[in-house]
């Protein structure tokens, strides 16, 4: 008989030659991690080894992210202060090509105008490593803040919806405590009806979970 506390060990080499799942699987299961499930899985019924372990995108893996890093941080140093232990970009391919053969460069005037007003501005060379970094992991960067922002501002506000249903509650309780004659005289207002504390605490369900589950997300995007 299968007992789900004690599954039979799963195969060797749970993720040789597979890449991580992440990019591949819908939004809903990258929200709430369940491409995760199988690796957990096998977790579950044996001890992980090294080969149990997906690979990395080609995009994550460090070299690239490094390569990336350098090159924005290279153009942003002037070209007589660049980092010699930086590699150097290789040049337009499209651009060698002109400069080697003159036939293909049009020398006409108008074009030579027009040419002049396309040409890039002048760059700006300020050697900032932080917006080096800014423009490599741009989204990463803001994605993270935007999901931060949105997990605090539901924890900030999760306690004053409490204070909500817990003043009506309080209110309910005294005013159907209070005799005919008393609730006549309106010393305390009648509180809303039943639905509305339903409501409440719904929505303070709702905005718990809402907000650990995008502190969650915003941990994972921010690595």
């Amino acid at each position: 008989m299968w007992d789900p506390f004690h599954p039979p060990p799963a195969p060797p080499a749970f993720g040789a030659g597979k890449v991580i799942p992440e990019r591949t699987s819908s939004f809903l299961s990258q929200l709430i991690f369940q491409w995760l499930d199988p690796f957990l899985g096998v977790g579950f019924s044996r001890p992980l080894e090294e080969q149990d372990l997906w690979e990395l995108p080609e995009h994550r893996l460090t070299s690239k992210m490094t390569d990336a890093l350098q090159h924005n941080f290279r153009s942003r140093c002037p070209p007589d202060n660049q980092p010699t232990e930086l590699e150097v970009s290789k040049p337009d391919a499209d651009v060698e090509d002109r400069k080697e053969d003159p036939e293909k460069t049009d020398s006409s005037p108008a074009q030579s105008q027009g040419s002049a007003r396309a040409a890039p501005k002048k760059p700006v060379y300020d050697s900032s490593l932080f917006l080096a970094l800014h423009t490599t992991f741009f989204k990463r960067i803001w994605v993270a803040g935007i999901l931060h922002l949105f997990s605090d501002t539901l924890r900030t506000t999760t306690p004053l919806l409490s204070k909500v249903l817990l003043t009506w509650l309080a209110n309910s309780y005294v005013y159907y405590r209070l005799t005919d004659e008393q609730k006549a005289a309106g010393i305390i207002q009648e509180p809303r009806g039943i639905g509305y504390g339903i409501g409440l605490a719904f929505g303070l369900f709702i905005m718990q979970q809402a907000a650990s589950l995008v502190r969650s997300f915003f941990c994972f995007k921010a690595v």
